[in-house]
This record gives structure tokens, C-alpha cells and sequence, in this order.
């Protein structure tokens, strides 16, 4: 079992909630310009279609527009300030249309508008991917122990996919700095967590110390590669049918970079018990009985997936980046929530627990 510094110090390791459900619109958007932007990209979708918001995502304002034979997804910048280089709809569009005729799943990209004045925001529209939605590691609404292995399965071959990607050929050579990814991300989410505090708040001294070990320990692997940069169970959609991986959402965060990032996320609810926000947890769970694999399983798959096998011995730091990343994240929805721009009625008690 591997464990982080940062767990190792009796810290709690949180993530933020995400539901599955769609519901009214929240977030402020221009019905009419709209219409007319979908409209002059032959995706006329009626007068009057059925629009709902996300509630499931502490990020961009996502919605579902239907109308007309069309079942669209349209996701946008939140209004308001944010944090430099965040909400990168425009990246997640790129990516999204570059991978469609590569074996990583992903929606069909339609357009992306980053005119301000049409919906305040620069946003894209993908086509709907119809798809079972699993809001927690567990996968508890699964219909037998061996469902979820095979779905648990279908997770490691499209990460593997991902990870392996020839990102030459498939046009995001230039996606990303070809060294140094955690280096600088190390330097982005410390940025972000302090931009993210008010005047009179402290820094939390396990983020501090967390930070200071990530510095000072770098994996030497010098490997690189296309990563999503928050991938979990949540941000997949799988076939009903046999359990392939239908899709992977929420690129916003991509790049180049080095892929056992991806792999410290997907690690970590291992370490976090059942009903924490957003992925929830497997620590404690008899993890067999329930035909999810083992940790130790699950990274052996990703090796024979991939043959990276250096991530058996990086683990470790791998976890702990993955548990100072998303603490600065959380920080971010929180101060979002604050400024009064946040996605999720829930941002202010997700953003807590950080």
C-alpha cells in the first residue's frame, strides 16, 4: 500500500463533490445570442429548446441544450475574475478536436466561440455522449462485483491510451513545455492557492510543508506525455452495454506533461474513506468483494498497459502531488464562492473542506 507525506502526517485529504444530475439554469446565460451562435454553425436547435445546467462540477457552467434533433453540451467560462490561466475552455477545445480520430474517447467538438459579447465568456459546444455516470470510485450503483471490474478495466485502457499517445501525430507536439511539467506546476498551484486566500488568512502549514517535500524530492523520470490533469472515475462516462469507456470530459486542465500525475489522482481515493466529496473513497472497503482491484493491482495494470514502470517506486510522491493540487483547487472554489461567481451551489461547503 503506498502512502503520501502528507497522509503520513494525519492531514485529511479532500476533494470536491460533483453530482449527476442536471438541473434549471444557474449561472447567467444569454438565451437569444445563443441560439443565433448555434444557429450560424448548423446547429439550429428550435426556438424554444430545452436547456438545463449541470449541477455535477465546481468548474466551467456546463449545459445541455436540445432541440430540433440536436442534443448539444455547451460549456463556457464562469463569469466574474478568476485565477490567471484557468477555466481554459479554449485548451479543452483543442484537445478535444485533436484526440477524436485517436483511440482516446472523447466528445465530438463542434465549435468554439471566444468572442466575450455573444455569452459574456469564451465557450465551445461538443455533441452529448450518452453514457453511465459514475459519481464515486466505488461505482456502487454497478450491477455485480464484475461489472465493475471490467469497468474498472475499461478505465486503465484509456488512460493507457492516453498516456501513450503520439502526440506528434496527433497535432499537440506544441501542447505543453516538453520538460519540467511538475517543476511548474508546483509553482502554478502554490500561485493559485495563495492568490486564493484573503488578506488576513495564513497559509496552512501542512500546505507548506507538503510543498516544500515536492520541491525538494522531483522524481528524475524524465517522462512526458498527453495528461488530463484531473482524471477520476467522475470525469468518464462508460457504455452501458460492455462497459467501455464512452468518453472522458473535462480537459481544462490538460497538457503535456508527466502521465503518473494522472496516476497520483487516480490513486488517491484509496486513501480517502467512502462519502468523501467528489470521488469518494475506498479505504476501508473490501475492495475484492466489490470487483474493484487492489491498489497495488491497479498500478501492475497500468504498467503492463503502458510499460512505465518506474511509477511502482515514484507512488508515493506521485499521491502527495496529487494531494497538494487538488488542496489548491478546493482553495480556488472556495474563494470563487466568496466572489460570488462559483458553478455549484455547493462550491462554499466543498471549498471548506480544503
Amino acid at each position: 500500500m503506498f502512502s503520501s507525506p502528507l497522509l503520513r502526517r494525519g492531514a485529511s485529504l479532500s476533494v470536491s463533490s460533483r453530482l449527476l444530475s442536471s438541473g434549471s439554469v444557474r449561472s447567467a446565460l444569454d438565451t437569444s445570442s445563443l441560439l443565433t451562435s448555434l444557429a450560424s454553425n448548423d446547429l439550429d436547435v428550435g426556438p424554444s429548446p430545452s436547456i438545463t445546467q449541470f449541477t455535477h462540477g465546481q468548474s466551467n457552467p456546463t449545459f445541455i441544450v436540445e432541440g430540433n434533433g440536436h442534443k448539444l453540451v455547451v460549456r463556457k467560462k464562469p463569469d466574474g475574475k478568476i485565477l490567471k490561466g484557468a477555466h481554459a475552455v479554449e485548451r479543452e477545445f483543442r484537445v478535444m478536436e485533436a484526440l477524436r480520430s485517436t483511440p482516446v474517447p472523447v466528445p465530438d467538438a463542434l465549435y468554439l466561440c471566444t468572442d466575450p459579447s455573444v455569452l459574456g465568456t469564451p465557450f465551445f459546444v461538443y455533441k452529448y455522449v450518452t453514457g453511465t455516470f459514475y459519481p464515486d470510485c466505488s461505482m456502487s450503483s454497478a450491477s455485480s462485483p464484475s461489472v465493475r471490474g471490467a469497468l474498472y478495466g475499461s478505465l486503465l485502457t484509456a488512460v493507457a491510451d492516453l498516456h501513450t499517445l503520439d502526440t506528434s501525430a496527433a497535432g499537440l507536439s506544441d501542447y505543453g513545455k516538453p520538460s519540467g511539467y511538475i517543476s511548474r506546476q508546483l509553482k502554478v498551484w502554490s500561485a493559485a492557492y495563495d492568490a486564493s486566500l484573503d488578506e488576513a488568512e495564513e497559509r496552512d502549514p501542512n500546505m507548506a510543508y507538503l510543498l516544500d517535500w515536492l520541491t525538494e524530492n522531483l522524481p528524475p523520470s524524465p517522462l512526458t506525455g498527453l495528461v488530463h490533469g484531473d482524471l477520476r472515475v467522475d470525469n468518464m462516462l462508460f457504455c452501458p452495454s460492455d462497459s467501455s469507456v464512452s468518453a472522458v470530459v473535462d480537459w481544462e486542465l490538460s497538457t503535456l506533461g508527466h502521465p503518473f500525475t494522472d496516476m497520483g489522482l487516480l490513486m488517491t481515493p484509496y486513501h480517502t474513506p467512502p462519502g468523501m466529496p467528489v470521488i469518494g473513497g475506498l479505504s476501508g472497503l473490501d475492495v475484492s468483494s466489490l470487483g474493484i482491484p487492489s491498489e497495488e493491482s491497479f498500478v501492475s495494470s497500468y504498467i503492463d498497459r503502458t510499460g512505465y514502470v518506474d511509477l511502482a517506486k515514484d507512488a508515493d510522491y506521485h499521491l502527495a502531488f496529487a494531494a497538494y493540487r487538488m488542496s489548491s483547487i478546493l482553495a480556488g472554489v472556495r474563494a470563487r464562492s466568496r466572489a460570488g461567481n462559483a458553478t455549484s451551489k455547493r462550491a462554499e461547503e466543498v471549498g471548506r473542506m480544503q
